[in-house]
């Protein structure tokens, strides 16, 4: 028997995304999912192989990868690695994950003609901001027993993230600071009101802040910057791994930083994966 689609690997929002595709009358299978699904039963086979020989649609996690082997999701399952899903792909495979590794326009030997990555879509992206940054402040909430009203916020970065975090912060009445190093960048966020911090001073200008959000992926947050943070300040940063700030001397100076991933999996999963699957749909009707 074939299946409609396999869900490999991933969190909630893959978990939510089988649970959409079989409310609506599609057949899936699963395999390797980090999170139990909810409500439904769909059948597992034993192997990755098995799984991708009973189906011509696979959706796989965002990220597909955080440490370049395994695939994201549940690691007791040992075929689940990046070189063995590129063994058993074939041509007629219709393949969707995100942040996938740029090599991959050869897969198996052969170019995978029909590979689709959630991230590199305008519409997907700017969602998974919104998660993102809804995602950001739950955790400052959590974590930081202060209000975020009237209290001083610092963003490090103003990309899409950046910018929608401080839309929403903005929202709670906080006290924002835009630093990057673009100076574009920072004269934008001044058009929106923001006060602005050219990232070079940071070191000489980080002291104050309440919550400190990192989304630029490169150090930023280093020694030099960290001993001027203050000791009951809170570190969220939302940059891809390995994020923007030394954690090993976070942790020597005291100071709770966190590296906060996944958060539209673990915030937003049910909206994430409507969204998903809507664009999943919409490129298999188109071919």
């Amino acid at each position: 028997m074939k299946y409609d689609f396999a869900v490999i690997g991933g969190d909630m929002r893959l978990a939510y995304m089988a649970l959409v595709l079989v409310n609506r009358g599609y057949s899936v299978i699963t395999y390797g999912l980090a999170e139990k699904l909810m409500d439904i039963n769909c059948p597992s086979p034993g192997t990755l192989k098995e799984t991708l020989e009973l189906t011509n649609l696979v959706i796989g996690p965002i990220p597909l990868t955080r440490d370049g082997y395994h695939i994201l999701g549940n690691h007791g399952k040992k075929d689940l690695t990046i070189d063995f899903l590129r063994q058993f792909l074939q041509k007629d495979h219709y393949f969707f994950a995100g942040c996938i590794p740029e090599d991959w326009s050869e897969c198996g030997g052969f170019k995978l003609p029909h590979m689709y990555d959630f991230m590199k879509d305008t519409v997907l992206t700017i969602d998974n901001t919104i998660a993102t940054a809804e995602g950001a402040i739950a955790e400052a909430i959590i974590h930081q027993p202060v209000n975020i009203h009237n209290n001083r916020c610092l963003i490090l970065g103003y990309g899409r993230c950046a910018k929608t975090l401080a839309n929403k912060l903005e929202g709670l009445k906080a006290d924002i600071t835009i630093a990057a190093r673009r100076k574009e960048a920072l004269a934008e966020a001044g058009t929106y009101g923001y006060k602005i911090l050219e990232l070079d001073r940071l070191s000489k200008n980080v002291k104050g802040y309440t919550l400190i959000f990192n989304t630029i992926p490169s150090l930023v947050m280093n020694e030099d910057v960290l001993q001027s943070v203050d000791k009951d300040a809170l570190i969220i940063d939302i940059a891809s791994t390995p994020g923007g700030v030394d954690f090993t001397k976070a942790k020597e100076y005291g100071i709770d930083a966190r590296l906060c991933l996944g958060l539209p999996g673990k915030y937003a999963a049910k909206s994430s994966a409507e969204a998903l699957i809507k664009y999943v749909l919409s490129i298999i009707d188109n071919n």
